[in-house]
């Protein structure tokens, strides 16, 4: 049963681009050598070895963001972070869709809280992205009326405002805000004519029209933030966006335009490759030595 939870997830992140199969073929072969013996203290250990890998690899990334922001750049992120709009499309998620998602989860008996809101609000996102033809902002909205409605008793009262508020804080903070700073930290400024094939591009390069000329402009695509897939879902590229890289074909695309002066900088910012294979051994090993979730031990 293990195996077969930890397949489907695994199958499930890499559909969502959130990692490439080299990564997800490794989480599953890791959480097939986890012990028999570690069942007696983990309902799920390959959802106690996810964490124990991105919760370090979170921290590691938060501690040098900071240190290497300049504090002009720390008010940008703070900006992006709490925007108006941002806030209202936040809000409307969780009050409507996280909340018919996770119900059925807390009625079989799964645990209910901040991580698993995270988790829900990612995964709807990126799948409603792909299957849900219609304007993705009317939908949330929606939905959320319809909890509003069904649910009164207890969406109008006080401790579900707080905690609302709250919730909300800390996933603009941590999602958006960190994202943003550590976005720089990955990504480097790599010339048109020296890219190469495979290379991801941190920047999206899409043909727009003003006042009747049409010019190129760069677009930076900071991966699993709500707010800049429904951006730039209107967005039309000239290049493809994915954990693949740029094909060849794209390459000499790209390299044309400049030699033909129709791009109007040389340089584009560049995903630099994070050590993940590394992050996720270490979170086998703490799964192993702490027998599940590492994290329990501060509880």
């Amino acid at each position: 049963m293990n195996f077969f939870l930890t397949l489907f997830i695994s199958l499930l992140l890499w559909f969502v681009g959130f990692w490439p199969a080299g990564d997800a073929k490794l989480f599953i072969i890791y959480s097939l050598l986890l012990p028999l013996e570690i069942f007696r203290f983990s309902f799920y250990p390959a959802m106690d070895l996810l964490i124990n890998t991105f919760v370090p690899i979170f921290f590691v990334y938060m501690f040098l963001a900071f240190f290497r922001s300049d504090k002009q750049r720390i008010i940008s992120s703070l900006k992006y972070a709490f925007e108006p709009y941002k806030i209202f499309l936040i809000t409307v998620i969780f009050l409507g869709v996280a909340f018919f998602i996770t119900l059925p989860l807390a009625m079989v008996g799964l645990p209910v809280n901040l991580f698993t809101f995270i988790v829900v609000l990612f995964l709807i996102i990126e799948i409603a992205d792909r299957i849900i033809p219609v304007n993705l902002e009317f939908f949330y909205v929606f939905v959320a009326i319809i909890r509003l409605i069904i649910d009164y008793k207890n969406v109008y009262t006080l401790t579900f405002m707080k905690q609302l508020f709250l919730v909300i804080f800390i996933f603009l903070f941590f999602r958006f805000f960190i994202l943003r700073l550590t976005f720089y930290l990955n990504t480097k400024k790599v010339k048109i004519k020296d890219l190469k094939p495979g290379m991801r591009i941190a920047e999206g390069i899409s043909e727009v029209e003003r006042n009747g000329k049409k010019f190129f402009e760069k677009i930076e695509l900071i991966h699993y933030a709500v707010y800049d897939f429904l951006y730039h879902k209107k967005k039309k590229f000239i290049h493809e966006i994915g954990d693949e890289g740029l094909s060849s074909k794209n390459l000499e695309k790209l390299r044309k335009l400049r030699e033909e002066g129709k791009i109007p900088f040389d340089e584009i910012l560049v995903h630099q490759q994070m050590p993940f294979a590394i992050f996720l051994l270490i979170g086998f090993l703490l799964t192993l030595y702490f027998n599940g979730n590492f994290l329990l031990i501060l509880k």
